[in-house]
């Protein structure tokens, strides 16, 4: 009886290391960085000090002088990533403005890029809205009223 149940039992172990077996472990090195596309060369070594810092200051957490060095560092990356981002969305911005790129995405960008001050230009988004407001209005001279209302009502019939 035992001999079949350490049979069953190998059996029920192997079915089960078969179908939750473990993923291998993934090297560092394939894994991309999820880094935006401001975050340049002198972002990641600015936050290598950072992170150096922390781990200095981490071992050492009453020394004053470290605590100085880590703090100069933490505004030293602050002042990195603020000023490479400002000037990502700026360079985009003019893009925008100038043509060179008008995407959707390009806009998003922008929309999450949140600041005190807008980056983009208020007179352009209020022509850009006025133009498909009037582009959708009822006075639009591509579609009439009746059958813009005739569109509306079967839409709404078929939700």
């Amino acid at each position: 009886i035992k001999a079949l149940n350490d049979n069953i039992i190998s059996l029920i172990g192997a079915a089960a290391d078969c179908n939750f077996a473990k993923p291998k472990a993934i090297s560092r090195s394939d894994i991309k960085p999820r880094h935006s596309a401001w975050f340049d060369r002198d972002c990641r070594v600015a936050k290598r000090h950072l992170n150096k810092s922390v781990r200095i200051l981490n071992k050492h957490p009453d020394a004053a002088s470290i605590k100085l060095k880590h703090r100069a560092n933490v505004k030293s990356y602050r002042k990195v990533i603020k000023t490479k981002k400002d000037k990502f969305f700026e360079s985009l911005n003019n893009k925008i403005k100038h043509g060179k790129v008008v995407s959707w995405k390009d806009f998003k960008k922008l929309k999450k890029f949140s600041k005190t001050d807008a980056k983009l230009d208020d007179q352009k988004l209020n022509t850009f809205q006025d133009f498909y407001q009037n582009l959708y209005s009822d006075h639009h001279s591509t579609i009439d009223h009746t059958t813009k209302s005739i569109l509306l009502d079967e839409a709404l019939s078929s939700a």
